[in-house]
């Protein structure tokens, strides 16, 4: 026999159901998710930067009142690393607290500094960035985006990255990180503050 529980996760499930199959129905494409848990959710979009924000009802968000965000840049190329760390720098909102060029170096950095983001690169020696990404979500959750050239916003790369646990997801193509894009610039520092003010460990499911 059913109880309370039971009832509920099978309600919320033909909820899901449903909304898929109107959303099908209209030729709308679903680029992410983030469903079940037993919280409500909330969701703020920035019509500025286009950022969405997706946060659990009664979660505490970290305080930053008073001191900076501190952020890890993992990334094997060290220009890459150079310029993410002087567009962090430029705002007095971030501080690097260190640098990475691979996993391995990372998970170490992650354990020794405590980050409160990390900026991670995809394509990296030993270790590639997604398959990090799933055991940092297992064992030490952090809020994370990716930079990576082959992450194009809704390829199969960018979505496997959500589906992991990662907050944000770039092109460092849109960023013409060799070519000082102001607005460029601003859409990182943008989804680094939303990765640091969210709440990680939220399961999503297809």
């Amino acid at each position: 026999m059913w109880g309370a529980w039971g009832w509920g996760m099978a309600l919320a499930r033909t909820t899901f159901a449903v909304a898929r199959q109107i959303l099908k129905e209209y030729r709308i494409p679903v680029v992410d998710e983030d469903v079940g848990g037993n919280r409500g959710r909330k969701v703020y979009f920035d019509t500025k930067t286009f950022q969405v924000e997706v946060r659990l009802v009664g979660a505490r968000h970290k305080d930053y009142r008073g001191r900076k965000i501190r952020v890890l840049i993992v990334d094997d190329s060290q220009l890459v690393r150079k310029i993410l760390r002087n567009d962090l720098e430029s705002s007095p909102e971030f501080e690097v607290c260190g640098e990475a060029a691979d996993a391995f170096e990372a998970r170490d950095l992650i354990l020794e500094l405590d980050p409160d983001v990390i900026s991670l690169d995809i394509i990296m020696p030993g270790l590639d960035g997604l398959d990090f990404l799933e055991k940092l979500m297992q064992y030490r959750p952090k809020p994370v985006v990716i930079v990576s050239t082959i992450a194009k916003a809704g390829s199969p790369i960018a979505l496997r990255a959500k589906k992991l646990g990662a907050v944000g997801v770039i092109d460092k193509e849109d960023m013409d990180l060799y070519m000082d894009v102001p607005q460029a610039n601003r859409n990182y520092l943008a989804a680094i503050k939303a990765a640091a003010m969210s709440i990680v460990g939220v399961n999503r499911r297809d």
